[in-house]
């Protein structure tokens, strides 16, 4: 179950804590341990550990990045056309 970090984590916190268990669910996966094994020893969804794992194998770390396949909904120009309208009629 994925849950929101503890309210006492500063949001740097979460983030390091997140990569570590990231970090340890990609060399586990590595060494060939098997995802329902991974799941069971790090309390996690076995989407993320396959997620994980996946990502670790294509690019070779585990940060949190933007994956190319996802565009922006809106193109800059619209944004912009959009702005322009708003500022121009309120």
């Amino acid at each position: 179950m994925i849950m929101a970090p503890p309210h006492h984590l500063k949001k740097s916190e979460s983030a390091k804590a997140r990569y570590d268990k990231s970090h340890d669910i990609a060399l586990l996966a590595d060494i060939g341990m098997g995802y329902r094994e991974i799941v069971k020893m790090k309390d996690t969804l076995i989407s993320t550990v396959a997620g994980v794992a996946r990502l670790y194998r294509e690019g070779g770390n585990v940060t949190d990045t933007t994956h190319p396949r996802y565009s922006a909904k809106i193109t800059k120009a619209v944004q912009q056309r959009v702005e322009d309208t708003v500022k121009a009629n309120p």
